[in-house]
């Protein structure tokens, strides 16, 4: 299930990112939904198997796109949508302390994740240090992870002072929401980060100016670089979306606190390419 389990957690997160929704026909379901097969199922179609009526999915998070509720409603009620990717995340929808601290979880982990690959990578060129990287790997592996992942909550736990002791919860909402924010960012990096485990696809170049070439280029870092560029992009909209529900109380503390989020988000893509590049 993806409320008990790691895994499920980190499918949830990333299906916020998704430029497809599967969403219901409200009218449809109220006024002719009689046998409520879309989670029941029937003799060949198994139900949903999140346990949730179609009516009232209203978010990514908790659809995995099985389409079973498709084939199984008579009525034609559910609808497969295009969408603005990460809507959910400016919606308040996932505006809690929980999954902000598992995005910066995340965050934390994929940095180390990338620097243990880039050393793996690098396994030729430093012949003492790839010595001494086998012979303690298990150690080093874990407090490599250990410590990015403890860096990625200690930031936030720092950068979260102020408002955890505000007296306003909905400025305490909005904190929540533009951490969770850089979700786009982690499922950018992640399929960057994976872009760089295809066997072979390191090595692959592309050439411009025949016989003589005036110009060689890497395909895997331009391929990281455009992915993490459209994962920064994403999470820049979505700290753009999120504003107190009044323009009054947008105030010097607020725009400095987006200002701070972007380039945050900016520099940690950098820092995540120069990793994986090197």
């Amino acid at each position: 299930c993806r409320h008990l389990c790691p895994m499920g957690a980190f499918a949830g997160l990333c299906s916020t990112s998704s430029v497809l929704e599967l969403r219901p026909t409200q009218d449809i379901c109220s006024a002719r939904c009689q046998g409520h097969a879309c989670y029941k199922g029937d003799a060949t179609v198994p139900g949903c198997p999140m346990s949730q009526h179609v009516m009232f999915v209203d978010s990514n998070k908790d659809c995995v796109l099985c389409l079973n509720c498709v084939r199984l409603c008579p009525n034609g009620s559910p609808q497969l949508n295009l969408r603005v990717p990460a809507r959910e995340i400016w919606t308040t929808m996932m505006a809690r302390p929980q999954t902000a601290s598992f995005v910066a979880l995340l965050l934390g982990l994929l940095l180390g994740q990338a620097v243990l690959q880039a050393l793996e990578a690098s396994a030729g060129a430093w012949p003492s240090v790839t010595a001494f990287y086998e012979a303690h790997r298990p150690l080093l592996v874990t407090a490599i992870l250990v410590s990015s992942a403890a860096l990625g909550l200690g930031i936030l736990r720092l950068a979260s002072r102020q408002a955890a002791s505000d007296a306003d919860p909905v400025l305490r909402t909005l904190h929540w929401q533009r951490v969770t924010a850089w979700a786009p960012m982690v499922v950018a990096g992640y399929a960057a980060y994976q872009l760089g485990n295809i066997p072979g696809f390191a090595r692959l170049q592309l050439t411009l100016g025949g016989p003589d070439p005036w110009v060689t280029l890497r395909i895997l870092p331009a391929l990281q670089a455009v992915t993490l560029v459209l994962g920064l992009a994403v999470t820049a909209g979505a700290l753009w979306k999120i504003r107190p529900p009044e323009a009054a109380d947008a105030g010097f503390r607020w725009y400095r606190g987006q200002t701070v989020g972007l380039l945050s988000a900016t520099c940690y893509a950098a820092v995540l390419l120069l990793v994986m590049v090197l």
